[in-house]
């Protein structure tokens, strides 16, 4: 099997503010998603979509760049929440897009400008607040923040969400979630539960 390989500079996407001025505008302390990017460029032996996405030259994640902070703003005007620290800085930096890439899945991640149009369109106002669609991995599952409930750093849990209701709750806050969506290589863990 061919070593997978790091995505060409014209697919990852570029981030609006650099990464000086990024961390101007995060809510978080540090840098949150280093272990994203890191894992985004490494080669992964066990990534059972590499041989594909080496073949067919995709990237692991296809994800648009980052909103502007006026942006992120505006969304939560709309959508009248203040979005928890770790959404708000993945936004800052990634897009809407798709997530672990591969021949026969698409795992479509929601970023804070494009959350109107999917509650509105999509999701045709049968996810209502205080729930926020973040990740569709199809199939009729949803992971959504739970803007209803923050604990004392003001992140929000992540829940999935299905057939109008709640499952369970899947991870504290969306950095944990994307941890550990990144450690299971994108398998839809909260299934397993």
């Amino acid at each position: 099997m061919p070593p997978a390989v790091a995505p060409r500079e014209s697919q990852r996407p570029r981030c609006r503010h650099g990464l000086g001025l990024l961390a101007e505008h995060r809510r978080s302390a540090g840098d949150p998603f280093k272990f994203f990017r890191k894992a985004w460029r490494a080669e992964d032996k066990d990534d059972p979509f590499a041989d594909w996405r080496a073949r067919k030259g995709e990237p692991r994640h296809r994800l648009g760049p980052g909103a502007t902070v006026e942006a992120l703003q505006a969304a939560e005007r709309r959508l009248n929440v203040d979005f928890p620290a770790s959404y708000w800085d993945f936004c800052l930096e990634f897009g809407s897009g798709d997530l672990f890439v591969g021949p026969w899945r698409r795992t479509r991640f929601i970023a804070a400008p494009d959350l109107w149009d999917e509650i509105k369109g999509v999701l045709a106002d049968r996810m209502l607040y205080p729930f926020m669609p973040i990740i569709d991995p199809g199939g009729g599952d949803v992971i959504a923040l739970d803007t209803g409930q923050r604990d004392d750093r003001g992140e929000c849990p992540v829940v999935w969400w299905f057939d109008g209701e709640v499952q369970a709750v899947v991870a504290d806050d969306f950095c944990s979630f994307l941890e550990h969506f990144q450690r299971v290589r994108g398998d839809r863990f909260w299934l397993e539960g």
